[in-house]
């Protein structure tokens, strides 16, 4: 039983560290469009964010269900993603794109992580909700991917 509090204390934990990485998240993709003039990546990021607005709120719900208060934002993730996003200003906005294509990446893994841990404790709607959060991160991983591919360096 206490192997279990302390697995389930430890599940708390990750979910905030994945929360404050959407708030990021969504901050990046509200950030990084003032550096380009692609329509289409403009586009693209806005629908992005869009979508994080809903991830967050479905983070913020499932911390909210097992009993934890949930951060509302994060400043020092909106001012992160903003100095990444400045990089793009000199350069291109190709590295903050890979860099989010990444963080995309290992979320998707971790609401693996979670999902397993769920159906390892019997609690299939929330380890569908975690596999629906992961296919959302390994859409735009894929989404984020395609754009760093084809930019010019």
């Amino acid at each position: 039983m206490a192997e279990r509090a302390t697995d389930h204390a430890a599940l708390l934990a990750e979910l905030g560290t994945a929360l404050l990485a959407e708030f990021g998240a969504r901050s990046i993709y509200a950030a990084l469009p003032r550096y380009t003039h692609d329509r289409a990546l403009i586009d693209m990021l806005a629908k992005l964010r869009e979508e994080q607005d809903g991830v967050v709120q479905r983070v913020r719900s499932l911390l909210r269900e097992l009993g934890e208060t949930p951060k509302r934002k994060s400043w020092r993730r909106v001012v992160l993603a903003n100095v990444l996003a400045l990089w793009a200003w000199p350069f291109s906005v190709r590295l903050p794109l890979r860099v989010c294509a990444d963080a995309e990446e290992t979320r998707a893994r971790w609401y693996g992580h979670f999902q397993e841990y769920f159906l390892s404790v019997g609690d299939t709607a929330r380890a569908e909700l975690c596999a629906e959060l992961q296919l959302v991160k390994l859409r735009h991983m894929q989404a984020l991917q395609a754009w760093v591919e084809h930019l010019p360096t």
